[in-house]
């Protein structure tokens, strides 16, 4: 089933003999208009250890539940989450996982100014908050 519909043709750093004993992750949303998976499928063999792609996909299928329904999802939202501090602590935890280890990750939020380039301001505080952490 591997082939032009999906993105595992793409060069990419974490294929390279270099990052066998790196951690990896992809973390990016939007799976349809997505940097790497953009008119594709994603990819037909998970990419990196870590991969947001799943449930991002998945996230757009299901409502939000917990142990009670958590609210109205949309583009941005998952609930009462928004799809960017989601997509953080996605990426925290693949850092404390793997605080002791060499890493490589790719982090990329298109929804964040995609449709509308104002809105990116929303997302300093998150992001300032996220760099502050990493320091």
């Amino acid at each position: 089933m591997q082939g032009k519909d999906f993105a595992d043709s793409i060069p990419l750093i974490w294929k390279e003999n270099c990052t066998a004993r790196t951690a990896t992750a992809l973390i990016e949303d939007c799976p349809g208009i997505s940097m790497l998976n953009y008119l594709k499928h994603g990819f037909y063999k998970q990419p990196s250890g870590y991969y947001f792609r799943s449930f991002e996909v998945a996230r757009r299928k299901f409502k939000p539940m917990m142990f009670t329904y958590l609210g109205e999802d949309s583009e941005d939202c998952y609930g009462q989450k928004n799809l960017f501090v989601l997509m953080k602590e996605y990426f925290k935890g693949f850092l404390k996982v793997y605080r002791e280890k060499r890493k490589f990750a790719l982090f990329w939020a298109t929804h964040v100014g995609h449709d509308y380039v104002n809105h990116v301001r929303r997302f300093d505080e998150p992001l300032l908050e996220m760099l502050q952490w990493m320091k």
